[in-house]
């Protein structure tokens, strides 16, 4: 037996009701990406990527990526740690395996045939890191860039103060004159 909903006795004032009933319907696609592969609107509900970036390495720079996850499965390199004693390919905080979702899953990723390369700077007990590892992490994506040959993405979606991080930024500049491309968040830090 179901308990009975409480009455509320009615909206709080200044909440507006639901007004008349109408349906809501799953997008067959998800907006992020319908969104990215057109230019012009209206959106078109499907999603027809030029490429799908077969052979290209997308290291995540973050909490780790959770190499198990059902949608990332077999598709996750066992990528480095700056953190010590844990392994990149352990999140215990799911940030990293949420970005590297976003980028390579089959379901929701813009890019369904990439490697994802996990990248730990943020560790389970702290959700903070420091400027030297972050260093560390654009510098060891540098050394595996010069490697090999293959296209390469750097992912770093955290936020940082801008001043202070000159020695971050020299970093940067280095994995772009080796072509690398970084995607770096904006607006992250407070």
């Amino acid at each position: 037996v179901e308990p009975q909903a409480e009455d509320m006795g009615g909206l709080p004032s200044g909440v507006q009701g639901p007004g008349p009933d109408a349906d809501v319907e799953l997008q067959a696609v998800p907006w992020h990406l319908d969104r990215v592969d057109q230019i012009r609107l209206p959106l078109d509900g499907r999603y027809n990527p030029p490429r799908t970036g077969r052979n290209v390495l997308v290291y995540v720079a973050d909490t780790g990526v959770d190499a198990w996850h059902p949608q990332l499965r077999g598709r996750v390199a066992r990528g480095y740690s700056a953190v010590p004693r844990e392994k990149a390919t352990k999140d215990y905080k799911s940030h990293g395996t949420h970005v590297a979702g976003i980028v390579a899953a089959p379901g929701y990723g813009v890019a369904k045939s990439v490697l994802v390369v996990p990248v730990k700077v943020f560790g389970r007990s702290r959700a903070r890191s420091t400027s030297a590892d972050i260093i560390e992490a654009i510098n060891f994506v540098i050394a595996r860039k010069t490697r090999h040959r293959r296209p390469t993405v750097l992912s770093m979606s955290f936020g940082s103060r801008s001043s202070g991080f000159y020695a971050g930024e020299r970093a940067l500049a280095k994995a772009r004159q080796v072509g690398i491309i970084s995607v770096v968040a904006a607006g992250n830090a407070r």
